[in-house]
């Protein structure tokens, strides 16, 4: 299963979960196969993203070392150098960009890239 926005949905994916509008009516039903009219109307029915099958394999598990977390954060404080990261919002977005700096190294790392 995966989370998708709207703009990333596609006709011919799977609906994982049903689809249902603000007042939790039943707009495509679990199991669906979307067409492209439902794509299109997904934002007019104010959808913000939708549940799909995905036949993807998991993300394999892998070990972030401080040193690699010190790595990220080091490649990424070029693009937040203007920004307040003592701002809760800034500071959870830096932290959430870091952890995945971190997991793409440590993944290049144990594919040997």
């Amino acid at each position: 299963m995966a989370w998708v926005t709207v703009d990333q949905a596609r006709a011919g994916m799977a609906l994982a979960a049903p689809v249902t509008d603000r007042m939790g009516r039943l707009l495509i039903p679990e199991g669906a196969e979307l067409s492209e009219r439902h794509v299109n109307a997904l934002s007019a029915w104010g959808v913000e993203g939708i549940e799909i099958e995905s036949d993807e394999a998991p993300e394999p598990e892998v070990e972030i070392t401080p040193e690699i977390e010190a790595d990220a954060r080091r490649q990424l404080s070029p693009v937040f150098r203007h920004a307040n990261s003592d701002h809760p919002f800034i500071g959870a977005l830096l932290d959430v960009a870091v952890e995945r700096r971190a997991k793409e190294l440590a993944l290049e790392a144990l594919e040997g890239v």
